[in-house]
């Protein structure tokens, strides 16, 4: 495993409290903020609101100002903050979370959002330092992948290090014993299991730690966590919850 430096950044701001930056030298998928006052929020660079998911843009100075103003407004979810050549920033305010908005790649613009905002099942920094989100309802492979999509530097459980794995099987109980979709797939018939990057199944460490694996469905399929430390095989149209995890620190995953 890779070795990377992290670092607790702590920045004062004024009337908003504190708030502590995970932050690593490299490699990070979004950027996660703990806020005393204003609670925590996640941050991803080069990406802005659509048209349609504003409902009001005011000019300001900072991004600080603008940070403000969002999280005073109740009804506040998320914020892309763009950058004017004139060095004045564009506020955008919305009333929507991620995953029910449409985001543009702009390299002037950062988006922010609410971590407490975003509707699901549970959506918190774990022990492995990794962000985990369960949806608030189940859906087919595809639509699980799709919704991890939406939040920026998430993707679909993909557990390749044991240590994942093992926050896999904690969620598995916190949640009631709530299946969910692994982002491991066999496409073809009596081929090997992939992760959703390519990498095959029995070359990570979680497949030394995972008690069992059943395949008994046609291909294509695609894995869902079970009773007994077991992953077993189903049709992608059936239907279990998303865990979507994203990666604030730059760690090996």
């Amino acid at each position: 495993m890779k070795v990377i430096n992290t670092t607790m950044v702590v920045v004062m701001m004024v009337g908003m409290g504190a708030w502590t930056t995970l932050q690593a030298m490299a490699g990070q998928s979004i950027t996660y903020v703990k806020g005393d006052t204003i609670g925590n929020f996640i941050i991803a660079k080069g990406l802005t609101l659509s048209d349609k998911d504003v409902y009001n843009t005011i000019t300001m100075k900072s991004q600080s100002q603008c940070l403000s103003t969002c999280w005073s407004h109740i009804v506040c979810c998320a914020m892309a903050v763009v950058e004017s050549e004139d060095g004045m920033i564009q506020c955008r305010l919305s009333l929507e979370s991620p995953i029910t908005s449409t985001l543009v790649n702009n390299t002037n613009a950062t988006y922010y959002y609410w971590q407490d905002r975003v509707p699901g099942l549970s959506y918190e920094l774990k022990a492995d330092c990794f962000l985990y989100y369960i949806s608030s309802t189940g859906l087919d492979f595809n639509s699980a992948k799709t919704l991890c999509q939406k939040l920026p530097g998430h993707r679909l459980l993909m557990p390749k290090l044991a240590a994942h794995y093992n926050t896999a099987l904690e969620i598995f109980n916190e949640t009631g014993n709530k299946q969910f979709w692994f982002d491991l797939q066999m496409a073809v018939e009596k081929t090997a299991y992939l992760w959703g990057d390519q990498t095959p199944y029995l070359s990570t460490p979680t497949s030394s730690v995972v008690g069992k694996i059943v395949q008994d469905t046609p291909a294509p399929v695609a894995f869902r966590m079970q009773l007994y430390n077991v992953l077993n095989d189903i049709s992608l149209t059936s239907v279990y919850y998303g865990v979507c995890h994203a990666n604030p620190l730059g760690l090996e995953w």
